[in-house]
C-alpha cells in the first residue's frame, strides 16, 4: 500500500510540474503577443528626387510607387557621393540595403573599389536630376535614377558626366534599420537615354 501511495504522490508531483510550466509557457506567450501587438510601426521619411518629401508607417502589404521612386534615389546618392574617408561607411549602408544574392554578387567588385578609392584617393559626387519606375509587379520594381557625377583623384578633377542608375527593387521586411521594407536585388550603371527628337511639323497642316 504505501509503496503504491508513494507511486501515486511522485506522479501527480510530476503532473503538478508539468501544468506549472505549461501555465508559464502560455503567459510568456501571450506577453509575447501583446508586445508584438503594442510595438509601434517603423517610419520611413525620404526627400525625393523632385524635392518631394515621402513619408508614413511601413507596411509589408502596400509600397506606394512614390516610396520605390523616393528610395532608388537615395540609394543612388550613397552609391554616386564617396570619399576615402566614409567610402566602407557607406559600402556598409548599401549592404543594408541589397539581398543577399547581390551582397554576393557585389563582394568582390567592393572590395577591389574599396581598395583603389584609398590607394588612389578617389571621391565621386552625384546629384540626381530625375528618376522613374520603368516596370512594376506586386513585389518588383525596376527604377532608373538619371543625375550628373563628378569625379576627382585627390584634387583634380577627373570626369564629369551624365549618368543613370538602374534598380531592380524587391519587397523586404520592414525594421528600424530598412524602414521602407525594400531592398535592392540589382543594380548597373549607364548613360541615361538621349531624350527623342523632336517631331517634325506635320507639313500637311
Amino acid at each position: 500500500y504505501f509503496e503504491w501511495r508513494a507511486q501515486l504522490e511522485a506522479e501527480a508531483g510530476r503532473w503538478r510540474v508539468s501544468a506549472l510550466l505549461l501555465g508559464v509557457a502560455c503567459l510568456a506567450l501571450i506577453a509575447l503577443l501583446v508586445f508584438q501587438a503594442s510595438r509601434p510601426a517603423p517610419v520611413y521619411f525620404f526627400a525625393g528626387s523632385r524635392g518631394m518629401a515621402v513619408g508614413g508607417l511601413a507596411r509589408a502589404d502596400r509600397v506606394p510607387p512614390e516610396l520605390v521612386e523616393a528610395f532608388a534615389s537615395q540609394v543612388a546618392l550613397v552609391f554616386g557621393n564617396l570619399m576615402p574617408a566614409t567610402a566602407r561607411q557607406s559600402y556598409d549602408r548599401m549592404r543594408v540595403h541589397m539581398t543577399p544574392n547581390l551582397q554576393r554578387q557585389l563582394a568582390a567588385q567592393a572590395a577591389a573599389d574599396l581598395q583603389s578609392i584609398e590607394e588612389r584617393q578617389l571621391s565621386t559626387s552625384f546629384t540626381v536630376r530625375d528618376s522613374l519606375v520603368l516596370a512594376a509587379t506586386a513585389d518588383r520594381w525596376t527604377v532608373r535614377v538619371s543625375g550628373h557625377r563628378l569625379s576627382w583623384s585627390r584634387a583634380t578633377l577627373m570626369t564629369e558626366e551624365d549618368i543613370a542608375y538602374e534598380f531592380d527593387i524587391v519587397r523586404a521586411r520592414p525594421s528600424d534599420a530598412n524602414p521602407a521594407g525594400l531592398a535592392i536585388a540589382r543594380v548597373s550603371v549607364g548613360r541615361p537615354p538621349k531624350p527623342a527628337p523632336p517631331t517634325a511639323p506635320d507639313q500637311n497642316s
